[in-house]
């Protein structure tokens, strides 16, 4: 069976360290896979991981029940199949694979499934909102499990892959042992943290796990995660030959291109300026719907998304990808650049001398550009904003959550509008972290969920539209999640985000 997935890559877990685990596996005479990211993981729990970039510490150890392609598709993973019970979106059975093992040796059967789901509910990480429609969990013998939802959820398969970490089995015995998931790991992926050779912020290894269901499988003697954060140093590093993946921008495009190096460009993330303030208890004039759509017509996408990605960036008033589930085209002429307008709306609002806000940028060139250029433009209908920009990840999600600002800019991997209601707009959501309601959204997003596929696009459209029409959120440009690599590696492209899981040697 096939659905959709549908991530996010904001990082609002609370942020803890990292260390490496007893080494075990053996690595014989297979070679080193070397990945470059620009960050450090803020947990190695899956319960608890960032998601985003990040997901390829956790997702190295704990292979999903599904795992998503590059196209975003859901494809198998631990579990062998997986299907719809009945026609209502509420009842999701999985069959796991035989002989199923965690690093620790502990057997991953139907029951430690159960375990994990209910252990990770109880964590309440940052996307605790995937698990929040499971009301029980069936297990009739030991490779059948059975969700059953409290709603209509038709993007749970995309939740069970290993980038939420709700599908990323954790090992039961950890668990009741109370072992620290936040620097060892204890999953039944492919390769194992090691302490030799991991130092926490810098560079983490991992050896096979001795206990893979697949061990034919195992390309690799050795996988080690350096953390690069500049996006030139990290490129130079694949480009000599040091590493043989690494995350990267779109600016590299051209130079790997002459340089004889693979790449990757999947538009799987929607920047942006997003909001969690409808009823405007921190910035008062967010509550009226004409100072929304006034700030919609004081941008100018094209220019923001040509300075922020260019060659990958593409203009957009939508917070779903195109393409995806109740994405429409039309839409995109909701809201030309036209100063004029929101200067008009502004007046009508009461806010013809503008108004100030803070607004909080996420690390990294793309978001700080687009941020400037929001805070520029508006400045131009008279809005003032001043700009926060947190150093690193953990000033920003501290920053998130103070309480105290109701604006940030990160880009999100909104694939599907079932996923960004989850992000946007349900309580938990993602980024939805003062817990705002919005009950006319998730009210059209219920009825859309409990259709068929045939007429669920059509109503998730309906949910776009109103969405779009409220403008709660500021979506400015669909950018590229990028890679550059060498060919010695295989099979980078095949994933939606980096997976070593799923990686093969060239040589």
């Amino acid at each position: 069976m096939t659905t959709v997935i549908a991530t996010s890559g904001l990082f609002l877990a609370m942020l803890t360290g990292c260390a490496g685990a007893d080494e075990g596996g053996t690595a014989g005479d297979k070679p080193t896979l070397t990945i470059v990211t620009p960050n450090p993981p803020q947990s190695l729990d899956p319960s608890l991981s960032s998601g985003g970039q990040e997901s390829v510490y956790p997702a190295t150890a704990y292979q999903g029940l599904l795992h998503a392609v590059g196209n975003g598709e859901v494809e198998p993973g631990l579990a062998s199949d997986y299907e719809w019970v009945g026609d209502s979106n509420t009842q999701l059975k999985l069959t796991l694979r035989p002989n199923l093992k965690f690093s620790d040796g502990e057997v991953l059967d139907s029951a430690a499934v159960k375990t994990w789901i209910e252990h990770f509910q109880q964590q309440g990480g940052n996307h605790a909102y995937a698990a929040a429609p499971i009301e029980s969990v069936d297990t009739p013998d030991d490779t059948t499990v059975v969700l059953n939802l409290n709603a209509p959820t038709p993007q749970m398969p995309a939740d069970l892959t290993e980038y939420t970490g709700l599908g990323a089995i954790g090992s039961p015995a950890a668990i009741d042992a109370g072992d620290n998931f936040g620097q060892q790991t204890f999953g039944a992926g492919p390769f194992m943290l090691s302490a030799d050779g991991t130092v926490e912020g810098s560079t983490y290894t991992y050896v096979p796990n001795p206990y893979y269901y697949d061990p034919d499988a195992i390309d690799f003697g050795k996988v080690v995660i350096k953390v690069i954060s500049d996006a030139s140093t990290a490129f130079a590093s694949v480009q000599s030959g040091q590493v043989d993946v690494t995350y990267g921008d779109a600016a590299n495009m051209q130079a790997a291109e002459g340089a004889g190096l693979l790449q990757a460009a999947f538009p799987v993330n929607v920047a942006g300026m997003w909001t969690s303030d409808p009823d405007g208890t921190i910035i008062p004039a967010f509550a009226d719907v004409r100072v929304r759509q006034a700030l919609q017509y004081a941008v100018d996408r094209d220019a923001i998304a040509a300075a922020a990605a260019p060659g990958s960036g593409t203009a957009t008033v939508q917070a779903v990808t195109a393409g995806s589930l109740g994405y429409d085209e039309t839409l995109e002429e909701t809201y030309p650049y036209d100063p004029a307008r929101a200067k008009e709306l502004l007046s009508e609002a009461g806010y013809g001398d503008g108004f100030d806000f803070t607004l909080v940028a996420a690390p990294g060139t793309d978001h700080s550009v687009i941020a400037q250029a929001i805070a520029d433009q508006l400045a131009k209908v008279g809005v003032n904003v001043t700009l926060r920009t947190p150093a690193t990840f953990t000033e920003f999600v501290q920053d998130i959550l103070s309480g105290e600002y109701a604006a940030i800019v990160i880009g999100l991997g909104l694939i599907g509008m079932p996923t960004t209601m989850d992000n946007l707009y349900d309580i938990p959501g993602l980024v939805n972290w003062r817990g705002s309601a919005y009950p006319e959204l998730v009210e059209m997003a219920a009825s859309a969920a409990a259709l068929s596929s045939k007429g669920a696009d059509a109503a998730w459209r309906e949910v776009n539209a109103a969405a779009v029409d409220a403008a709660y959120q500021m979506p400015i440009a669909t950018t590229s999640s990028v890679y550059y690599w060498r060919d010695t590696v295989d099979g980078v492209a095949d994933s939606y985000l980096l997976n070593p899981a799923y990686l093969t040697s060239a040589k």
